[in-house]
């Protein structure tokens, strides 16, 4: 299986830099915030749906799709709320409350990054299963950067709320990723995505 990691993980870096560089205060920072975060979902989604066609186990195949699917409904609530704020300026209210400490990462807006899991980058043609779930680790870990980043630069309450939700909503994927990693380390199996929580 050949997947191209270190790309997607350098492109994810930069969109988190680009949400961190932002001033609270900025005119039209929401909409930018939101474009940054559709286009986090779409990278991640366009690489979950490239993993399921690529990894050979049946269950690992559903993992990647599950978080794909999950992935596209992301991007279609962030393309509501971004049409929303351009063109009312108001935040919707659909989501609920965040997590407490949902947000224990946010990027400092001038460290250069390089990328911090140089192993999650050197998947090659040889590559496993394993390999494939430990780059999707790496992405669920930007994107709860990114959405921690994106909930501190936002001012308004609702949009700020709406980032640390979609936080620990990542966060809790990170976590059943985390643990499937754990558990396909040890016992050498998947576990079937209807395991996995939502």
């Amino acid at each position: 299986m050949d997947i191209k990691g270190g790309k997607i993980l350098k492109e994810l870096d930069k969109i988190i830099l680009d949400a961190a560089k932002h001033k609270k205060t900025a005119k039209g920072l929401e909409i930018e915030i939101l474009k940054l975060a559709l286009r986090l979902e779409e990278l991640a989604d366009l690489h979950y749906s490239t993993l399921a066609g690529k990894v050979s186990n049946k269950s690992a195949r559903s993992v990647f799709t599950y978080l794909a699917t999950d992935e596209k409904a992301q991007i279609k609530s962030l393309k509501v709320h971004l049409e929303a704020i351009k063109k009312g300026g108001k935040w919707l209210g659909e989501f609920g409350n965040p997590k407490k400490g949902a947000c224990p990462i946010i990027a400092p807006a001038s460290v250069k990054r390089k990328v911090r899991n140089a192993d999650a980058t050197k998947i090659s043609v040889d590559a496993t299963d394993l390999d494939a779930l430990k780059l999707a680790i790496e992405i669920k870990k930007r994107a709860v950067e990114f959405y921690c980043t994106a909930s501190s630069k936002i001012a308004d309450k609702e949009g700020k709320r709406l980032f640390a939700y979609l936080a620990g909503m990542e966060a809790g994927h990170l976590t059943e990723l985390e643990v499937q990693s754990a558990w396909l380390e040890q016992a050498g199996f998947w576990w079937e995505p209807d395991m996995m929580m939502d």
